[in-house]
């Protein structure tokens, strides 16, 4: 998958098609590589059509591998 480099503005996101599926990356970064608004992206959290987990009371983080899945179309119906 090709990440438009334009929607994103951390270099570390550029990397996403060498991140392990194990990785987690921030609810920001994951918006901006879906091509969604920071809204649209909890929405996709609370209708659980994406998986988060919470690291800390004020840590959410998304699985490299669940997103993948999300963008290949294989959860979240």
């Amino acid at each position: 998958m090709r990440i438009k480099t334009d929607l994103v503005s951390n270099p570390s996101i550029l990397g996403f098609d060498r991140l392990s599926d194990d990785a987690y990356i921030r609810p920001k970064e994951c918006a901006k590589l879906l091509g969604v608004s920071e809204g649209t992206f909890w929405r996709l959290v609370k209708d659980k059509k994406l998986p988060t987990h919470k690291f800390t009371s004020r840590t959410t983080s998304v699985r490299v591998g669940a997103l993948r899945d999300f963008m290949a179309g294989k959860v979240g119906g």
